[in-house]
C-alpha cells in the first residue's frame, strides 16, 4: 500500500542499492525525509493500534530503534525534516501555530522562534548546529531564517516570499525567493539564474539542497 507516493515499507536505499531502513512492525511511517552520513533515518508517521487505527502521529527516528520526537507542550504533533551527524533534528511543531523546533540529542523540542507571526518550518539542519527554513511575519508574509544558539536571524530577499530549504557547513543556505532559485553566503543573497547559461533558456525556480562544496540542487 503507498501513501502520498512513498511505499511506507521502504524508507531509503543504502550506495550498493539496497534497503537500509524499513518502516518496522507497528508504525506507518511515510517515507524517508532526511539521513545522516551514520544512516539514522527521519520520518513522519504513526503508530499503529491493535485495531488497526492510527495514533501518535508525529516525527520519527529510525537508528537502532524506533523513537518518537515530542511536540513542544501543548501541541498535538511534530513533523521532521532534516538531521546532522549529531542527530539533531528540525522540523516543525504543530498545534494552534506552527513552530519550527529542533530537537538536540533527546525527544524534546526547543522552539526555535519568530519573525512575528504564527507560522514556521525549519528544514535543514547542518553539523554546526545552524538551522535555516521559514517563519511568517504578523502579515503573514514568510521570511526565509538563519539559526544558530538560540537566535533566529531573517535572511534578506524576497518580495513576497523566501524560505531557506538547505544549509551545508560552510553556512551557505540556499532555497527560495519570489520563485527564483537563491543562495545565502554570510547573510548576502544571490539569484543562482546568474548561473544558467544563457543558451539554455532555462530558469531556476528552487534550491532544495547544497553539497559541501557548495553545489546545489
Amino acid at each position: 500500500m503507498e501513501h502520498n507516493g512513498f511505499d511506507p515499507q521502504l524508507l531509503g536505499w543504502s550506495t550498493s542499492g539496497g534497503a537500509f531502513a524499513s518502516s518496522p512492525p507497528g508504525y506507518l511511517l511515510l517515507g524517508a525525509i532526511a539521513v545522516s552520513n551514520s544512516n539514522a533515518v527521519v520520518s513522519n508517521g504513526y503508530k499503529m493500534a491493535s485495531d488497526g487505527s492510527q495514533t501518535d502521529y508525529g516525527a520519527y527516528v529510525l537508528s537502532g530503534g524506533v523513537t518518537r520526537l515530542l511536540p513542544l507542550s501543548g501541541d498535538v504533533g511534530a513533523e521532521g525534516y532534516g538531521i546532522n551527524d549529531s542527530g539533531w533534528v528540525v522540523g516543525r511543531s504543530n498545534g494552534g501555530v506552527g513552530s519550527p523546533v529542533i530537537w538536540m540529542n533527546g525527544v524534546n523540542a526547543t522552539n526555535l522562534g519568530t519573525l512575528g507571526g504564527t507560522d514556521g518550518y525549519a528544514f535543514a539542519v547542518n553539523n554546526n548546529g545552524q538551522a535555516v527554513g521559514y517563519s511568517s511575519d504578523s502579515s503573514g508574509r514568510r521570511h526565509a531564517f538563519f539559526w544558530q544558539n538560540g537566535v533566529m536571524t531573517q535572511l534578506p530577499g524576497g518580495f513576497s516570499s523566501a524560505i531557506a530549504y538547505g544549509i551545508n557547513d560552510s553556512g551557505v543556505a540556499v532555497g527560495v525567493a519570489d520563485q527564483k532559485a537563491v543562495s545565502w553566503t554570510s547573510g548576502q543573497m544571490t539569484d543562482l539564474n546568474a548561473f544558467a547559461p544563457a543558451a539554455d533558456n532555462v530558469e531556476f525556480r528552487n534550491a532544495s539542497g547544497i553539497s559541501p562544496n557548495g553545489r546545489s540542487s
